[in-house]
């Protein structure tokens, strides 16, 4: 599609100011920020749709690899038993969960105009 081609739609007022608020959020035009998500939810959507033509054989083998025994990896065994930094964002303890709600609300309410 040349860059001139034109899509046009129509929108209720509700879904526009939905689609502007991201759209400033990211610093992108309505038209830029409207393609993207659609480029997204259409390559979202063939992958998951995605299909796999196997002959007998190599259905055969497809299935003996997953089912094949996972070989161990040390470097993966050390990363997976390392305790992350930034675990505690997604997954904290109920005293510190709060702590930073409390925090997140403050910076929310504080944030500059």
């Amino acid at each position: 599609m040349k860059s001139d081609d034109q899509l046009n739609l129509r929108a209720k007022e509700s879904q526009r100011a939905l689609i502007d608020t991201p759209a400033e959020i990211l610093h992108k035009s309505r038209t830029d920020f409207i393609l993207e998500m659609a480029c997204q939810a259409v390559e979202n959507v063939t992958l998951d749709r995605r299909v796999f033509n196997f002959n007998d054989q190599q259905y055969a083998e497809f299935i003996d690899m997953l089912d094949a025994p996972v070989a161990d990896e040390p470097a993966i065994e050390r990363l997976l038993k390392r305790k992350l930094v930034i675990s505690w964002l997604f997954f904290p303890p109920s005293k510190q969960r709060l702590a930073f709600r409390i925090n997140m609300a403050n910076c929310v309410r504080n944030k500059p105009s």
